[in-house]
């Protein structure tokens, strides 16, 4: 199974993948917020898109834990995501909060339906996360000059601990 998380409209989602989004007016393959988990089982999918949606959610490293838990081992994980750290945008936070910015740009009659970035990704940042996760970088592209960073990502056969942040978090979730 492919799927691509975030999918947007139609001519968005990414080629060959079953799209979630969490916007009815997207009309995805699956109508699905996905800070509430992905509805998948372990290991059961080969690939993972995500293009310009991790921002949008309000738990990012939960997803990314949830990417990782129904990622079949040798699966792969592409990622785009905005870079915080853009040139033009670093600029435009000396003179203007950063949040504040996003929140206008996001509020563009041409960005319509589209919500709010709640975290805003460096490349540090990102791949900090990741491999907290266990992701292997396989490859990562992005700097001060591009708008967006591009990462693929995958997962090894062998699994993380019991004792990872991800595998304790569901356990905890689960506990209730």
């Amino acid at each position: 199974m492919r799927i691509d998380i975030g999918c947007g409209a139609p001519d968005q989602k990414y080629p060959g993948c079953i799209g979630l989004d969490v916007n009815p007016n997207y009309e995805p393959d699956i109508l699905h917020d996905c800070d509430e988990g992905l509805p998948f089982e372990d290991d059961s999918v080969e690939f993972v898109a995500s293009d310009h949606s991790l921002e949008h959610v309000k738990q990012p490293y939960k997803l990314l834990c949830e990417v990782y838990r129904v990622l079949e081992p040798g699966g792969t994980f592409r990622l785009v995501l905005p870079n915080a750290r853009f040139l033009p945008i670093t600029l435009v936070n000396i003179v203007w909060d950063l949040d504040s910015a996003w929140h206008w740009y996001m509020s563009l009659p041409f960005k319509k339906d589209r919500t709010v970035h709640w975290t805003h990704f460096s490349r540090n940042l990102i791949l900090r996360m990741v491999e907290d996760v266990g992701f292997r970088v396989e490859s990562v592209e992005g700097n001060m000059f591009t708008k967006s960073l591009w990462l693929r990502l995958t997962k090894d056969a062998e699994q993380p601990g019991e004792d990872d942040d991800c595998t304790s978090g569901r356990e905890d979730a689960s506990n209730g």
